[in-house]
């Protein structure tokens, strides 16, 4: 139920095939299997079946692991900011205790008991499709306890039932000076 890491990157498919890079990030307090706390992937082989599988291997720290997935109809659910904005209290950052708020317009405020303070915007990228951009400010208010780094992440976000429809936001987001990645699975 903990996340102790995880990766961002770029895919490319052609046809059937899929290849990509990017990079893996341990979650704060973990590290990866070669030690340290990010390394470079690559995805060399991947086979891609639209609407049904995703399978491909990933490199990235010398050890290969192979990813199967199943596509989730959810996806194409669609997207809009009334979905999105609640006030979402089951929800930590690595352990710390945290609740945010997202209002109509998609803005993000938030702490945790360790000091955290989360600000951003989450954005819908196509109606059509159940995916959000999320970009958040990560500072610590003060107390030098909180547990990943000040500064500005991005990525992006989806809904999923979690005792109800929608109800639950998932995200990753990884800080734009590439050092750190919060990964959030928050319940209204």
């Amino acid at each position: 139920g903990e996340f102790v890491g995880g990766a961002n990157g770029t895919l490319s498919v052609s046809v059937d095939q899929v290849s990509g890079s990017g990079s893996m990030y341990a979650a704060p307090g973990n590290f990866l299997a070669n030690g340290l706390t990010t390394a470079p992937i690559t995805i060399n082989t991947g086979i891609v079946d639209e609407a049904a599988t995703l399978d491909m291997t990933i490199d990235g720290t010398g050890v290969a692991v192979q990813v199967t997935t199943q596509y989730d109809a959810a996806f194409t659910r669609g997207s809009d900011l009334a979905t999105v904005a609640a006030s979402y209290s089951t929800f930590d950052l690595y352990g710390d205790a945290s609740t945010f708020d997202v209002d109509a317009a998609g803005v993000v405020s938030g702490t945790s008991a360790n000091g955290c303070m989360l600000m951003g915007q989450i954005s819908v990228i196509d109606a059509g499709q159940n995916a959000y951009n999320v970009e958040l400010e990560v500072t610590d208010g003060g107390g030098g306890t909180c547990l990943l780094p000040d500064g500005s992440y991005a990525g992006l976000g989806l809904t999923q039932d979690n005792g109800g429809t929608d109800n639950e936001f998932v995200f990753s987001v990884v800080a734009v000076n590439g050092t750190a990645i919060l990964i959030g699975a928050a319940v209204k």
